[in-house]
Order: C-alpha cells, then sequence, then structure tokens
C-alpha cells in the first residue's frame, strides 16, 4: 500500500471514529481525533483516555474544546509574538531617544564651552557683545526645540508601549480563558488547584474541589442543536459564577464538564454549596431565547472532595471524579460527597 493510501484509509478510518461517537465531523474535531491516533500529542491523549475512563461520551464539544486548547492556542502565540516585537520595536526607538536627548546635551555643553573660551580674556565692544550674547540664545533655542521633538518622540513611543502592553495582557487573558462561557480553561485551573494546594498545605486551610457536568448533554445537543447547547454551558457558568465568592476558582474543565476550587472551604460547606448549585439549575425552565421555544430543564451531577493534608491534585481530581461517578451512578441530579467510603449527600 502506497503512503498516501494508507493515509487515505487512516482518515476514513477518523471519520468512522467520529461517526460511530455521533461527533459532527467538523475540522477541529477531526484534527484533534486524527492527532489523538497518531499519538503525536500525549497530554492531548490523556485527557481523551481520562475522560473515556470516567465513563463519560467522547462529544462534539469535549473535541471542540480540545482544538481549542492544544491547536487554537496558536493564533494566541502568534499574536503574543507579534506585539512582543511590537514592544522590542519601541524599546529601540526609546534608546534611540535617549541618546538624542544625551547627545543634544552633550552639544549644548560643547558651545557653551566653545563660546566660554572665546570670550575669556578678551575686552568686548557692544556690537562683540551682542553677538555672543544672541549665540547663546541661538544655542539655547536650539538645544530646547530639539529636546522638544525628542521628548514628543518618547511620549509616542511610551504610549505605544503601553498599549502594546494592555495587548499583550488581553493574549494572555485570552490564553487562559474559555472562549464560550468566559469562565478560566483547564490549563488555569490545572494551574490554579496546584497553588491552592500549596497555600493549603503551608496554612493549615481546607480547601475543597467541586466537579460536576451536565446530565445527559449530548441527548440535549441532538435534540436543540449545538447553537443551544453552547447557550445552555453559558447559563451553567453564570450560575457558577453568581454562586462563589473572589477567591473561588470556576472553570469550564472540558466540554459540558465543569470545576470550582473552593479555598478555605470544608467539605461540609462545599457539598452544601453544591446542593445550592444542583437546586438552582433544575428548578429553572430553559427558554430559547430566538424562537421563545420551551427546552425544557437541565440537570447536573456533583462530585465534592476535600483536600488531604500532603495529597496532591491528582490525588483530589481522582477522590472529586469518584464522588460524581457516585452521583450518576445513583439516578443523576445528584451531590455525593468523598469520604472514607462513598456517601450519597442528595
Amino acid at each position: 500500500m502506497t503512503e498516501q493510501a494508507s493515509l487515505h484509509e487512516f482518515a476514513a478510518e477518523v471519520l468512522a471514529d467520529l461517526q460511530r461517537m455521533s461527533v459532527a465531523p467538523l475540522p477541529e474535531c477531526y484534527e484533534i481525533w486524527f492527532l489523538h491516533k497518531q499519538n503525536q500529542n500525549p497530554y492531548l491523549s490523556q485527557e481523551i483516555e481520562d475522560r473515556i475512563s470516567r465513563n463519560l461520551d467522547i462529544t462534539t464539544d469535549f473535541l471542540s474544546s480540545l482544538y481549542y486548547k492544544y491547536c487554537g492556542f496558536d493564533h494566541v502565540r502568534a499574536a503574543f509574538d507579534r506585539h512582543y516585537e511590537g514592544v522590542l520595536v519601541e524599546v529601540e526607538g526609546l534608546q534611540g531617544v535617549a541618546k538624542g536627548l544625551s547627545d543634544n546635551a552633550n552639544k549644548f555643553g560643547s558651545n557653551i564651552r566653545t563660546i566660554s573660551k572665546d570670550v575669556q580674556g578678551v575686552t568686548l565692544g557692544q556690537a562683540e557683545l551682542k553677538h555672543f550674547v544672541n549665540l547663546l540664545v541661538e544655542t539655547a533655542a536650539n538645544a530646547a526645540r530639539r529636546n522638544s521633538e525628542l521628548e514628543e518622540q518618547l511620549d509616542a513611543a511610551a504610549k505605544k508601549i503601553g498599549a502594546l502592553k494592555e495587548s499583550i495582557k488581553e493574549i494572555e487573558q485570552d490564553a487562559h480563558t474559555d472562549f464560550l462561557t468566559k469562565l478560566c480553561n483547564r490549563r488555569a485551573f490545572d494551574k490554579a488547584i496546584r497553588e491552592a494546594i500549596a497555600t493549603a498545605e503551608k496554612d493549615g486551610a481546607s480547601l475543597s474541589l467541586i466537579v460536576c457536568d451536565v446530565d445527559h448533554f449530548k441527548n440535549f445537543n441532538d435534540s436543540w442543536g449545538h447553537h443551544i447547547g453552547d447557550q445552555v454551558l453559558k447559563y451553567v457558568a453564570s450560575v457558577l459564577k453568581k454562586n462563589t465568592k473572589g477567591q473561588d476558582t470556576v472553570s469550564r474543565y472540558g466540554g459540558e464538564e465543569f470545576a470550582i476550587a473552593l479555598p478555605n472551604t470544608s467539605l461540609v460547606n462545599a457539598t452544601g454549596l453544591a446542593e445550592h448549585i444542583r437546586a438552582a439549575i433544575c428548578r429553572r425552565r430553559l427558554v430559547s431565547k430566538t424562537t421563545n421555544e420551551d427546552l425544557g430543564v437541565i440537570t447536573m451531577s456533583f462530585g465534592v472532595a476535600e483536600h488531604r493534608p500532603g495529597g496532591t491534585a491528582e490525588r483530589l481530581f481522582r477522590d472529586a471524579d469518584a464522588a460524581l461517578y457516585e452521583a450518576k451512578k445513583s439516578g443523576r441530579n445528584k451531590v455525593a460527597a468523598f469520604e472514607r467510603t462513598l456517601r450519597r449527600i442528595a
């Protein structure tokens, strides 16, 4: 078999896999599954394998979120590099302005010394004195004019650098933000939970984690379409944000999955919060903004775990995932907390 024929066969396998999983044959989904099957990115494949091991469906939204995370980041990197190059250009310009100011000051000093030397030991008449005074005035005026020009250049360069810094700040923010819900993305959350664990270990404080996802979200998408599904995810994100406080970190962790890090929060209090959010989600009937159709009610399942001294982020996630699995196994629309033995809370 030729290399081209082999590639065609592999591409057909990728499309067949997407069809089998009821994933839309979108370019981003195709690319992610292609990379996974070829083992080109171990981190990408690990996320997919983790999801499969948790008995969660591989969905269009999940693969799209992976595309933005692992492939879509290229445009962020390119934009960052472009703006960073702009900063370097402006810095070089500032260095030129600084040198110009220095040269201008040196030239002014040299001219004054020359004039001073010329008049030393010389008896000046009125005409000569007027000439030297005019020369001093002209030299000072030239220096002031040149300084003014350089200061304008300096001010313009400083404004450009300020604008570039803001652009870079926005790019960095985009790199850590989920494009749909505007919550922090998985990359940012993984960093936040590690930092929260380090703080909890140092201060001897409590730290809890909630993981949750929308029940039967694939069926909802199949019934109403991905556009409506996206609106539901935005709604869920808004409820999560509304019910958390400043020190908490809320993330769209992937697809229809969300995670909340709760510093200084015990397992009991975190479980109470999860139950409050669960009830808020399921008691509201959703209506399409565009068609005014009644979309019904969505429910969510929640797993809650508390950091154990000496534990890792991976351990905390395993505990919370185990609780989430228990909540789903017991009928969904439940909250389960992880203890030494799992127990269902609601």
